[in-house]
């Protein structure tokens, strides 16, 4: 009885000692977006062919608040884009692929401001621009809408699925918009690790760059503390 009561008090003294100095939660949430692709079979794209382009996005996440500065959690998410030879000055070939991308990934998210205004803490806000960065494994599946006329003697085809660990850097605003929810607005790139994402590539293939995907997305979170 003794042992138990001990316990019980020391770990009331932990939880209030660690309460005062590290307001935590947890929050899950959705994220509605856009995907976009810049890589081999884009080498200059412009804005037309980028909104032309572009697929959608989605997906779901769980994040643990450590701090009113800092959390980190886990994301996965769905989204594909689509490309089009004649976007990019080869009508003549005439190849269109859609590329269907998952991928699971850890995050970090860094607040600019303390952004904790459940809390009773000094100067803290209901808004604060953020900055994110992570990684994670990366599935992607190309898929032919039209081969069109390929010249397979200077051109190597990945028509299956494939795997690719990505990291991924950006940024963007958030705002409390209830005591328990809030919304940010957020611009991501990730950095594939693969070149053959678009399914296409030159052989062999001379480009030393990998392909990049991203976007911007909604984030809509429940908090639970």
């Amino acid at each position: 009885m003794h042992r138990l009561l001990i316990l019980v008090v020391f770990l009331t003294m932990v939880r209030s000692g660690f309460g005062q100095f590290l307001p935590t939660n947890f929050e899950w949430g959705v994220s509605l977006g856009n995907m976009v692709y810049n890589g081999n079979f884009t080498p200059n794209p412009d804005f037309n062919s980028l909104v032309s382009e572009q697929g959608p996005r989605f997906g779901f996440f769980t994040r643990y608040n450590m701090h009113h500065r800092v959390n980190f959690g886990v994301e996965v998410n769905y989204g594909n884009f689509h490309l089009d030879d004649a976007n990019h000055g080869r009508p003549e070939r005439g190849v269109q692929v859609t590329t269907h991308v998952f991928n699971a990934n850890a995050a970090f998210e860094l607040h600019l401001l303390a952004y904790r205004p459940y809390k009773k803490l000094r100067k803290v806000y209901t808004f604060s621009p953020y900055f994110k960065f992570g990684g994670g494994i990366n599935f992607f599946s190309p898929v032919m809408r039209d081969y069109g006329m390929i010249d397979l003697g200077n051109t190597a085809l990945y028509p299956y699925s494939y795997a690719s660990f990505n990291v991924f850097g950006g940024g963007g605003l958030k705002f409390r918009i209830s005591k328990k929810n809030n919304l940010s607005l957020e611009m991501v790139i990730h950095h594939a690790n693969a070149r053959n994402m678009a399914g296409i590539t030159p052989n062999p293939n001379p480009s030393q760059f990998s392909d990049f995907y991203g976007g911007a997305m909604i984030h809509y979170t429940w908090l639970i503390f």
